[in-house]
């Protein structure tokens, strides 16, 4: 892995960019410009080698339709990690300290939605405060395609504090916005496409039709523009991508909460470390306030309140090719 060394001067990064106005009556326009965007490292003079953002998120193919590419608070520091706390980067809004093992952390006060524990063994304890190491994030590549999944759950949070439309729902709004901002840096950013995402009635649907074979949901919305998003019903049970119906457990579809994801409240299954997370599709009956998602068991036939805020993120992208 590259390695760069800053010298830790304050750096201050202009860029210049046009905010993209996306689709004819969307609900959040997002500025897809380099603002802000690029690592600014402040603090004294270190002789610590720190990882460069730009080489650590490099996309790189790992194996056959593996990928690493951006980055993101995932495991628990190591208790023999010393972090400096005068030495920072600020990524997206969040603030990375750097560790004397060269890697950068983020700082963040627990608040688990169960009596969890971490990788290492040690337990959650609500309230108090952890370091977790920026890494690169893992995806799969869906067959035939340009679309990446992520390979675990990265965090937690609602999908909205009322209803289910897609369009106007704050899990997009966090997606392309606040994550896209933290995970990668402008130069990853223009590897990924702006990808039309069809948030149509028939894609609440799962992809054999098995149920809701009428492609009628009321809660469904236009369709919108977006860098990251997540996977419809339709997607995560097409069988092309290797995904099994929604009435049956699949392990593809099977996701791990990362140790960041816990602290950030995703929900595990106790006997299978596994997490629930959501999926973009609204669900189309009972009332407009549920949101469709995928179980610990890969039991794609399921859903929750879109104001809980246990639902795992398990985000998708389409590389730029």
């Amino acid at each position: 892995m590259a390695r760069t060394l800053f010298s830790f001067k304050l750096r201050n990064f202009v860029a210049a960019g046009l905010a993209l106005t996306l689709g004819l009556s969307m609900a959040f326009a997002y500025d897809f410009s380099d603002d802000d965007d690029e690592p600014e490292v402040t603090g004294g003079y270190s002789s610590v080698e720190a990882e460069s953002l730009d080489d650590l998120g490099e996309l790189k193919e790992v194996s056959s339709g593996e990928y690493s590419f951006g980055t993101y608070p995932q495991s628990l520091k190591e208790a023999d990690v010393k972090i400096d706390e005068d030495e920072t980067l600020s990524a997206g809004g969040e603030t990375y300290y750097l560790g004397d093992d060269g890697s950068w952390y983020q700082k963040v006060q627990a608040a688990p939605r169960g009596r969890y524990s971490f990788s290492d063994g040690s337990p959650i304890v609500k309230g108090k405060t952890y370091y977790f190491k920026v890494e690169p994030v893992k995806w799969t590549r869906m067959a035939g395609s340009s679309v990446l999944v992520s390979n675990d759950i990265l965090t937690a949070r609602r999908y909205a504090e009322t209803l289910n439309g897609y369009e106007a729902s704050e899990i997009r709004e966090f997606l392309n916005g606040d994550f896209l901002r933290q995970a990668f840096t402008s130069g990853q950013k223009g590897k990924i496409s702006i990808t039309k995402v069809d948030n149509s009635a028939e894609s609440t649907s799962d992809a054999r039709r098995s149920w809701n074979g009428t492609g009628t949901n009321s809660y469904a919305s236009e369709p919108t523009n977006d860098r990251i998003f997540l996977l419809s019903e339709a997607e995560i049970t097409n069988e092309d991508w290797g995904f099994k119906g929604c009435r049956e457990d699949d392990d593809e579809r099977v996701r791990y909460p990362t140790d960041f994801a816990l602290a950030m409240g995703a929900y595990r299954k106790a006997d299978k470390d596994t997490g629930w997370y959501w999926l973009r599709s609204p669900y189309y009956s009972q009332n407009d306030c549920y949101a469709l998602a995928v179980t610990a068991t890969g039991f794609a036939y399921n859903f929750g309140h879109v104001s809980d805020v246990s639902g795992g993120v398990a985000p998708a992208l389409t590389l730029s090719e």
